[in-house]
């Protein structure tokens, strides 16, 4: 049988790990994110798992920028960081042409 801890945010982000392969040493939860410091039973290997759900708005997309800024500064580890980041990187993900260039530059 395994054994998962799941940790729900806001209803957008999800995290969740099977706690007989590895221990959770800290959670950190964000507006736009959750952040848990991890750390490999099998061999104490420690990492950070970052989860984000960007803004789908503009006028919230400066501030999820900014915490992702933050959010990546705290720790100079090994980290992997996923999710739905709600930006567009060029003209040819969309389907229309209103693209922002700002954001994309942003990012």
């Amino acid at each position: 049988m395994e054994f998962f801890t799941c940790y729900w945010y806001c209803g957008c982000v999800l995290l969740g790990l099977n706690t007989l392969k590895f221990d959770i040493l800290r959670w950190d939860t964000f507006q736009f994110c959750i952040s848990a410091l991890i750390s490999n039973i099998s061999d104490k290997f420690t990492w950070r798992l970052v989860t984000v759900y960007g803004s789908a708005y503009d006028e919230h997309k400066q501030e999820f920028l900014e915490e992702l800024h933050t959010v990546m500064g705290e720790w100079d580890g090994p980290t992997l960081l996923g999710g739905d980041f709600n930006m567009i990187r060029n003209v040819a993900e969309k389907n229309n042409g209103n693209f922002k260039y700002h954001w994309s530059d942003s990012f």
